[in-house]
């Protein structure tokens, strides 16, 4: 699938400064982290949570599950919203609404409470890190647009982890509804630093729709608008789902831890940039990880030291995976981000809800090794992505040349 950056994508490109640009990369990052934050900053505190709600451990990691799934489908609301009010609206809205059911989250009183507040929030996630990579992908020129998507990413992959961490040293000290207090205080920054910084950047190539255009009030224009069969089409082309499957699968590691070929740009090339980290550091730092702890041996040192690479090998993997789902189908860029997000989100809620009785059931070793031998498998969709030569030029605008 070609790309060599058209003069369309290239005129959303060249209308910010420099500085503009970063600031709003910033911005997109820091509501990224926000949002994979919120997804695991309870994990260190689920037995206060549980005794406080008069629930069981049991039930609060099901929650848990949940909210990822809510992740997963966060696009089939937020992303017709984004056609009908504009990317920028919807996208502040997003944050608005993950804000308020922060408070809601904190002052929970009850068990159902807590729970239908952290499921809405879970709703806005992954819109927030759809919109912002999708902004992304229009302000920067395809050459640094890897850079820039993997200082992006670098949120969405230290939320996960920073989550326990932050949750950890504030349940020891204080009570657990302060990590709720902290994500108001990330939300709400978020939030006056979209207001404030972040343009209307038209988006046109996104989703086919212009969103300058005056949309016709009718009850079946709005419903269309709704109808999910546009991003479920992408899982038929199969460049996409194999790299939405890598995607969920290292996903699933993440959440159960816890450039030119002559004069033609291929999205492809994006994907062998993390070959080296999915099939060297990751699995190396995993097994090291995993088996540190199951025959104790290293100490504390070891399985920290792997946790960092672990991270490193995701981001570096990563990168590649995101920059293509922006590139492949820019006429659709938005549509293949969020199946993207469904597939990933999907599979890190059965990680969530299965890691914790499988290494009961196997020990830590054998549970982290089937998660590796699973990103391998990753690895074996990628070099059949990457493997074939260049395709056929399709009339879809899946392909773009100049």
């Amino acid at each position: 699938m070609l790309f060599n950056g058209s003069s369309d994508d290239d005129a959303l490109t060249h209308d910010l400064k420099p500085w503009r640009k970063y600031v709003i990369l910033f911005v997109g990052s820091w509501m990224t982290l926000s949002a994979t934050f919120s997804s695991t900053s309870l994990l260190a505190a689920t037995p206060e949570i549980s005794h406080d709600l008069s629930t069981t451990v049991t039930i609060i990691n099901v929650t848990n599950a949940f909210v990822l799934i809510a992740m997963g489908g966060s696009c089939l609301i937020w992303l017709p919203l984004n056609n009908i009010f504009g990317r920028r609206r919807a996208y502040n809205g997003a944050i608005f609404v993950m804000l308020a059911c922060s408070i809601g989250t904190a002052v929970a009183p009850d068990m159902e409470s807590f729970t239908a507040t952290r499921l809405l929030s879970g709703f806005t996630a992954t819109y927030l890190m759809v919109a912002g990579q999708t902004i992304i992908a229009d302000i920067f020129e395809p050459v640094v647009r890897g850079r820039a998507v993997g200082i992006y990413i670098a949120g969405s992959v230290s939320g996960p982890g920073i989550g326990p961490c932050v949750g950890g040293v504030i349940v020891t000290f204080s009570s657990w509804r302060v990590i709720y207090w902290v994500q108001v205080a990330m939300a709400g920054l978020g939030l006056v630093l979209s207001l404030l910084l972040v343009p209307d950047i038209p988006h046109k190539l996104d989703d086919g729709y212009d969103t300058k255009e005056e949309v016709i009030p009718s009850t079946r224009k709005y419903i269309e608008h709704f109808n999910p069969s546009r991003i479920f089409k992408q899982f038929l082309v199969r460049d996409i789902i194999l790299v939405y499957l890598t995607c969920g699968l290292l996903s699933a590691t993440q959440y159960g831890l816890l450039t030119e070929r002559g004069g033609v740009r291929l999205p492809k090339d994006r994907l062998n940039s993390g070959l080296s980290t999915l099939f060297g550091i990751l699995p190396i730092s995993v097994l090291l990880y995993a088996w540190g702890l199951q025959k104790r041996f290293g100490g504390l040192a070891l399985p920290l030291v792997a946790a960092f690479w672990v991270g490193i090998g995701l981001m570096g993997t990563l990168s590649g995976l995101y920059t293509y789902t922006a590139e492949v189908s820019p006429r659709e860029r938005t549509e293949v981000i969020c199946g993207k997000y469904v597939v990933q989100y999907t599979l890190a809620a059965g990680s969530t809800a299965a890691i914790v009785p499988l290494i009961d059931a196997v020990g830590v070793g054998w549970s982290f090794t089937i998660l590796m031998v699973l990103d391998l498998l990753g690895g074996l969709f990628i070099l059949i992505v990457t493997g074939f030569t260049l395709p056929w030029r399709k009339s879809d605008g899946r392909e773009d040349r100049s």
